[in-house]
């Protein structure tokens, strides 16, 4: 582990490779470039995203990623790494149930992202989930700084409220900026209103060197403030040249302009980098704005990537929380409930149906999550399963499997090995299910993707699966994607008949509940892509076909 740390701790130092001098300000900083060639990077709304989840078929994203994208960036010229917020948590709001795993998450993604060579960041609203207090701790042990010039109280937080990077007599004035009507009621005394701030700071700014008539100055906002926001402050501010912006997450293949202003965005979760090219010849509109798709190969650009073994590492670490927060959980699913009916129970009517879903890779959707080492992630699961955090379902993976107590009786040597009758059925249940899950997991080990294998594989999997089941005394397993996913069941069922609904409205209900898994961020394809780089409706032609082949053949009459 520290062998790995100290590879990456140098990594980081050689990522970013200019030189700082201290300016009588504190509150100022300010880099010497060398290079000919400048490109200052940045991100934002990574949402506590260290690596892609695995699902995706084209995964972007991801540490190891952004590592080798910088590395590429960096043979040709000085590379600085900016983020907007938004970078550590995915949500304001962190439900107490995962806290510790998602504190831990941002507490490593800023280690990552420190070492991967950020510089310089502006907190957003998801970055105050925790207060002030958990950034100012998290600040203490990382290099890169926050940048804010409209902090209502200085020592709320370390930072800087100017930097300036200079290569010959071209200067680069940045500062940052919170807009403090987006926040959540309880942070926004944080911050004082954009606007008044950048009125207040112009003094300082012009104090500092920078002349909005000189050609080789730039001024350059980093905002957390979202696009309508920053649209209104530049035709206040029209000498502001460039507008790196977060929040909104207004994806920009080419930056909005206002006037001589230009505003940029890009996609969350480190999917995509922006970064401004930045052109010394004396001519500051020729400054060029290039999008980087954060593409898997890229981690190969860097060899060794020691961010390979970082990530695994991280996971490791995470699902070890996730454990214990889960073992604290209250077993909502206890008591008479009648369980959710599982794809074991349909195969003796329905054996063509259950004959054809074994062949889909929904059938054993669930070692997508096992070989990506994210079984026990809760953001992942309900995905990959039936019945999550529903009353006839389970609450979280431990709940999984339902094994019949009956077939494992308490033996005299079960008693002679535990105390106590209750702690000697419970260990037993949890030792077969270890062993269950383990044989699960070598049944997969070496797959890359589910959805790539031959149906033949695939059936092979998901019938020895079912079997494993069988021979395990499974009553109920909610992993993959079964039949009561899309289809509805009476309670009395096959003894009534449930009313009937139309088959267009049967069509629409089912599409719908593909759409609630197959978002945007998951399957991209699915979707149109609006103007500003969005995500549109859905491609209903592509999601039919997509339904058809999944579809299972119809009961004979």
């Amino acid at each position: 582990m520290k062998m790995t740390f100290s590879y990456l701790a140098l990594l980081g130092l050689f990522l970013f490779s200019c030189t700082k001098s201290k300016p009588t300000n504190p509150f100022h900083e300010v880099v010497q470039i060398k290079e000919d060639k400048l490109s200052l990077v940045f991100s934002h709304n990574i949402n506590g995203e260290t690596h892609p989840c695995g699902c995706r078929h084209f995964p972007l994203g991801g540490l190891p990623q952004v590592a080798g994208k910088l590395h590429e960036l960096k043979t040709t010229g000085s590379v600085i790494l900016l983020d907007t917020g938004d970078m550590l948590f995915p949500s304001p709001n962190l439900p107490p149930t995962m806290k510790d795993s998602f504190t831990f998450g941002a507490e490593n993604l800023a280690v990552g992202m420190d070492l991967i060579g950020l510089n310089y960041a502006v907190p957003g609203d998801q970055d105050l989930a925790l207060g002030t207090p958990f950034l100012k701790k998290l600040l203490e042990k990382s290099k890169f700084q926050y940048l804010v010039m409209n902090f209502a109280n200085e020592a709320e937080l370390p930072h800087k409220k100017l930097v300036i990077i200079e290569k010959g007599e071209h200067k680069f004035f940045m500062t940052g900026i919170v807009d403090p009507d987006i926040l959540p009621p309880k942070f926004q005394g944080l911050f004082t209103t954009p606007s008044t701030a950048l009125k207040a700071f112009m003094p300082e700014l012009q104090k500092a060197g920078y002349s909005k008539d000189n050609k080789k100055h730039r001024f350059i906002l980093l905002s957390h403030s979202g696009m309508p926001n920053d649209q209104k402050l530049v035709k206040d501010f029209p000498f502001i040249d460039w507008v790196l912006g977060a929040h909104t997450q207004s994806f920009t293949k080419i930056p909005y302009e206002e006037k001589t202003t230009k505003l940029a965005q890009v996609l969350s979760r480190n999917h995509y980098l922006g970064s401004i090219e930045v052109d010394f010849s004396g001519d500051k509109t020729k400054d060029a704005w290039v999008l980087h798709e954060i593409r898997d190969e890229l981690k190969d650009k860097l060899r060794p990537n020691a961010f390979s073994t970082f990530i695994d590492e991280h996971k490791e670490k995470v699902k070890v929380i996730q454990i214990q927060e889960q073992s604290q959980m209250a077993n909502h699913t206890k008591g008479q409930v009648t369980k959710k009916a599982t794809a074991n129970s349909c195969v003796e009517c329905h054996e063509p149906q259950v004959e054809f879903w074994s062949q889909t890779p929904h059938s054993i959707a669930y070692a997508t999550l096992i070989n990506a080492n994210e079984d026990k992630n809760l953001t992942c699961i309900g995905c990959h399963s039936l019945g999550f955090s529903e009353v006839d379902g389970f609450a979280f993976p431990d709940e999984l499997i339902h094994i019949d107590k009956e077939k494992y009786k308490i033996t005299k040597t079960d008693k002679m090995k535990y105390s106590k009758k209750r702690e000697s059925e419970e260990a037993k249940l949890k030792e077969i299910k270890k062993t269950y899950w383990q044989e699960v997991g070598r049944a997969f080990k070496g797959i890359d993707s589910i959805r790539e294998l031959p149906k033949k594989k695939v059936q092979k999997l998901s019938k020895a699966w079912l079997k494993r089941d069988e021979k395990a005394g499974v009553t109920h397993n909610f992993a993959n994607v079964q039949c009561m996913n899309c289809h509805q069941l009476h309670n009395e069922h096959p003894f009534s008949i449930s009313s009937e609904i139309t088959p267009q409205a049967k069509v629409e209900n089912m599409k719908e509940k593909c759409l609630n898994c197959h978002v945007p961020d998951q399957s991209p394809e699915w979707y149109d892509v609006q103007e500003n780089g969005k995500p549109g409706a859905p491609k209903h032609d592509l999601v039919k076909k997509k339904m058809d082949m999944l579809a299972c053949p119809k009961n004979e009459s």
